[in-house]
């Protein structure tokens, strides 16, 4: 290799123009030092925008309902509301969203809990929350006690999730007022039918099974509407699925609740003398007053015909932003203190506004468009009341409460609501006390099996095949 200039008077010219060298080096030691900073910059950057956008850097992201996030990580989620056609935007983690949930799931459990066992949540899942108020066990008949105590398992079991799920992220239960149901069914009935039925008396939820399954019904429903309002604006996707089972749970249990509201539709609802339809209609029409001007709450009765799903004209269940379930809860309160929660709720979502944009049924801000036919060939299928009406039942005859005896063994409501749940052991079989077989019995000898002795096994002989003919190899080994 050939020098421009060979080595040695390279290094004279160095040394000739050293200190030129040292000045011009702090000259641009500054501008030098900024460049290698805007590199290291760089570098450092690098690194972090190849980063996945729901994973940590450092962490392997795993690939969840087609969502990269990594294991047991809450990203941050952004919620644009609208309320009155002004902008609000409030920012909320997926921890908010749980948090918020945590409220509304102990009111539920809470009140379920009491009602059907009589007895509180356990501990672990109230987490120093203070005890419920107004709690009393429900008369409720035979028939649909085990029902109601299975949505009271589920309600625990709601609770327990979002623990879990958030960890000592989960605030404790707030105070909960159960007497709260005689102003929310009393309100609902003076708004629907006039002051006349303003009380006293005032409405009792645990007074017999119509009265208690109005009040579980009245909370669900709401829960499944506020459920799955919430689904669509969590980010993680193990969270999504977690809270889509808490909308599909309480979807599932407002159903059936209202499929045994419809059997007792005309039976007179204490004390106002109305009937199940009718103050269910007011309940569903108030819930609809406090959650902003969208119509989306429905009773018993829909276009003259049975109503057990409430939804859109596309068939679609509703959804609520936290704020219109806030709302409803407090009854309208505008400092989120106030009905079943006289201190508030817990967690950064604790006010009833915005109540968020108007919205069908999907996500909050998306609008389906009205839709008024049936979707059917024959456009005459709307259920009504008449040509073959629907049959008014007769008044089911009252039957007596069970009996208050505490949990039922076979509950095992506390052993349920553990942390970490068991299972009592099986144990072996004995006959019940005071047994003795007939005089003369004797019970057969056991029959023990033996399997048959093992056969030797002997392959068959194996003979290579002969070949008739001429029979010749060709070159490279092949056959011909």
């Amino acid at each position: 290799m050939r020098f421009k200039h060979p080595p040695e008077r390279t290094n004279r010219n160095a040394l000739r123009n050293g200190i030129n060298l040292k000045k011009a080096w702090k000259a641009g030691e500054m501008e030098l030092a900024c460049i290698l900073a805007v590199a290291l910059a760089l570098a450092a950057a690098g690194p972090a925008a190849a980063q996945q956008t729901n994973s940590l850097p450092g962490q392997p992201p795993i690939v969840t309902n087609g969502q990269v996030l990594p294991d047991f990580t809450f990203v941050q989620s952004t919620w644009l509301q609208a309320a009155g056609g002004a902008g609000a935007k409030q920012s909320y983690t997926d921890f908010d969203l749980y948090n918020f949930l945590i409220n509304t799931e102990c009111l539920e459990a809470e009140f379920d809990a009491w009602a059907t066992f009589g007895v509180p949540l356990h501990p672990s899942l109230v987490a120093g929350g203070p005890p419920l108020i107004g709690a009393a066990r429900a008369n409720i008949s035979p028939e649909l006690l085990p029902f109601a105590q299975e949505t009271a398992r589920d309600e625990a079991g709601h609770v327990r999730l979002i623990r879990s799920a958030i960890g000592g992220f989960a605030s404790p239960c707030p105070l909960i007022n159960a007497s709260a149901f005689a102003d929310f069914v009393g309100n609902a009935v003076v708004l629907k039918f006039g002051p006349q039925y303003a009380g006293p008396p005032f409405f009792d939820p645990y007074a017999n099974d119509v009265t208690v399954f109005i009040a579980i019904w009245s909370l669900e429903e709401i829960g499944a509407t506020g459920d799955k309002g919430i689904t669509v604006l969590i980010e993680n996707a193990t969270l999504r699925d977690g809270a889509a089972g808490l909308a599909s749970s309480a979807g599932y249990q407002s159903a059936a609740q209202r499929y045994i509201l419809w059997e007792r539709r005309d039976q007179p609802v204490p004390p106002f003398n109305l009937t199940v339809a009718q103050v269910v209609e007011a309940i569903s029409q108030y819930r609809d007053s406090l959650d902003g001007p969208q119509n989306d709450d429905q009773g018993l009765f829909f276009d003259g015909g049975i109503n057990i799903v409430p939804t859109d004209g596309n068939g679609v269940t509703f959804s609520r932003t936290p704020q219109q379930v806030l709302s409803i809860l407090t009854f309208g309160s505008k400092d989120g203190k106030g009905g079943f929660f006289p201190n508030g709720v817990n967690g950064r979502i604790n006010l009833p506004c915005p109540l968020g944009p108007v919205y069908g049924s999907t996500r909050p801000g998306t609008v389906y468009p009205p839709f008024d036919g049936t979707g059917l060939a024959d456009t005459n299928t709307n259920e009504r009341l008449g040509g073959i009406p629907f049959q008014p039942r007769p008044p089911t005859v009252s039957q007596p409460p069970a009996p208050d005896t505490g949990a039922p063994p076979e509950a095992n409501f506390d052993g349920y609501l553990s942390p970490s749940p068991g299972y009592p052991p099986q144990t072996g079989y004995s006959p019940p006390t005071g047994y003795s077989p007939p005089s003369g019995y004797s019970p057969p000898s056991p029959q023990y099996y033996s399997p048959p002795s093992p056969q030797s096994y002997s392959p068959p002989q194996y003979a290579p095949p002969t070949y008739g003919g001429r029979y010749r190899k060709k070159k490279g080994g092949e056959d011909r």
